[in-house]
Parts: C-alpha cells; structure tokens; sequence
C-alpha cells in the first residue's frame, strides 16, 4: 500500500512538472512576438513569461530529484521540453531542435539524478548545478524557435536592429538637447511627423540664413514637399507627410540592409534567431538563481506538508585498487 502511494505521488509531481513546463512555453508562444513589438514598454507582458521559467525549473529539479521511477522521470522530462514543439508547423529545423531538446533534457536529468544518487549529503546548489544550466540552455532553444517562427524574411533584418531601440535611441536624444544643439540641428522625436521635422528644419536654415523666419504657410508648405520628394526619392520610400520619423527611420534601415545583404537576406531570420539564443541564455544566468532559491522554497514547503521526510542510507562506493 505505502509503495503504491509513493508511486501515485511520484505520478503526481511528474504531472506537476509538466504541465508547469508546457504551460510556460504556450505562454512564450504568445509573448514572443512583443521583443519584435515597437514599443519598447511593451517588454513588461515578458515579466509574467519570465517568472513562469523559473518556476518551471523549479519543479523540473524538483521532480528529477525525487522520483524514484526511472522512466516516470525520463519520461516527464522530455514530455516536458518536446510537448511544445507541438505548436510549432512541422519542418526540418523544428525536427532537429526538438531532438536535440530531448537528448540535452534527458542528459540534464541523467546529471542531476547522478549527482544526487552519489552525494553523501543533500545540497540542492551543488546537484541543481550539475543539470538545472541545461535546462535552461534547452528552453532558450525552445523559445529561440518559437521566435525563429515569428519571423519572415522581410522583418529578419529588424529583428537585428529592432525598432525599440532605434525609438529607445531617438528619445534618449530628445532627453539630451545639448547634443543637437552641438550638431546645430532641430531635436527629433520618434512621434513627430516627417512633415514637423521637415518644417524645424526649414526654419533653422532660414533663421541661420539671416532670413525672415515667419514665411507664408503656402511657400513653406511648398518648400515642404519639395523636401520630401528628395526624401522620397533618395530613400526609395513613398511619403505622404504624416508618417512618423520612427516609422521613416525603421523603413530606411531595413530597406538598406537588405540592400547591403541581397540573396543573403534569407538567411537573416536564423541570424536573428541565434542573436535571440544567446541573448536569451545570457538572461538565464541570473534567472539560475532565482531557480535556485525557488528550488529550496519548494523542498521546505515539502518537508511543511510531510511530502518528503529525511533516511539515512549506506552507500556501497566502488574503488579501483592495486591486485
């Protein structure tokens, strides 16, 4: 009776630990798109995502340290990182990272069950270390493809120079006057209006002219438009004369790169998506540690409810020694 409660138990945490995963990741799904967003306040839906990972971790430690099963284990591992892929349409490079998420999860786990068997004392730091770091090398691999997939050919390019920065850039300008004025140009702000900036920068060649600034709205607005016809013409870029200087910018840098990369344009998604791998692993450094401490907030609320309890065993160590 006592083994097969501890068996519905050892059911019940790997239930727990995947479904906290695959939850984490549908999350990832939908909230990817915001790192691509041109709102750079947009970046706040990822705390709820980020959040989510570290727990996930939690009880993926979790679960990996105290089912005994062997395959109740392996088995909610790679459910654990494989079930999301399931999102994704199928094709050759979601194929090849789903396998290669299966055998670096399953290595992870095969790591921190060693390391665990083997330990004379329990320490969560020391045997999470030992795989909880490939776990999260595996769901920044997941989450890279989730955001492969979020992207086309045409907005590969932005994804190296996203648009919030670029917005980021201009408004830290605009917050810092003295360096236009040491440029001699009219400050520029991403929501202004390729009309607006056009018509300030009218008005400082005519004011450094020694010209009348105030001239008719019917010769400035001419002046305007011829303006943003050589604009239109230099840039290859359609423009009415509403359209937001962000908007313009972005337009322009993309359009140059592509120009500048040609036939190698197709490749920029997966450029894009190995920026986002390493950029996202470099997150999870300190996201570790929050996994850690949320590990160990765990193991004591376990020992609170009596679902773990402390033995003491004898470990038989094998030794090579001389004949």
């Amino acid at each position: 009776m006592e083994k097969s409660n501890i068996y519905l138990k050892e059911l019940i945490l790997a239930a727990i630990a995947v479904a906290a995963s695959i939850a984490v990741f549908w999350l990832w799904s939908g909230r990817v798109a915001v790192v691509q967003g041109t709102d750079i306040r947009g970046y706040s839906a990822l705390i709820l995502p980020i959040a989510g990972i570290c727990l996930s971790g939690a009880f993926f430690a979790f679960a990996m340290l105290f089912v005994r099963n062997v395959r109740i284990a392996y088995l909610s591992a790679g459910l654990s990182v494989g079930t999301p892929y399931l999102l994704l349409p199928a094709s050759s490079v979601v194929f090849g990272t789903f396998v290669l998420s299966i055998f670096l999860i399953l290595f992870s786990a095969r790591r921190m069950r060693s390391e665990y068997a083997l330990s004379n004392g329990f320490s969560i730091s020391k045997i999470a270390r030992e795989g909880l770091p490939l776990y999260f090398t595996v769901a920044s691999l997941v989450i890279s493809v989730f955001y492969l997939h979020q992207l086309n050919q045409q907005n590969g390019a932005e994804a190296l120079i996203p648009r919030p920065a670029l917005d980021y850039t201009l408004r830290w300008l605009t917050k810092n006057p003295s360096l236009f004025e040491s440029l001699d140009v009219p400050a520029i702000n991403p929501d202004m209006s390729i009309d607006e900036v056009l018509k300030n920068f009218l008005q400082k060649e005519l004011e450094d002219a020694g010209g009348v600034n105030k001239i008719p709205e019917q010769e400035l607005s001419r002046l305007i438009l011829e303006q943003r016809t050589v604009l239109s013409r230099q840039y290859g870029i359609s423009l009415r004369g509403n359209e937001k200087v962000g908007d313009v910018l972005n337009h322009a840098v993309q359009s140059y790169m592509a120009r500048l990369l040609g036939p190698y344009q197709e490749y920029l998604p997966f450029a894009s998506a190995a920026a986002f791998f390493l950029a996202f692993k470099t997150l999870t450094l300190p996201l570790y540690y929050v996994t850690l401490l949320l590990s160990n907030i765990l193991i004591k609320l376990a020992f609170y409810g009596k679902i773990l309890k402390r033995e003491k065993e004898k470990i038989e160590v094998e030794r090579v020694m001389l004949a």
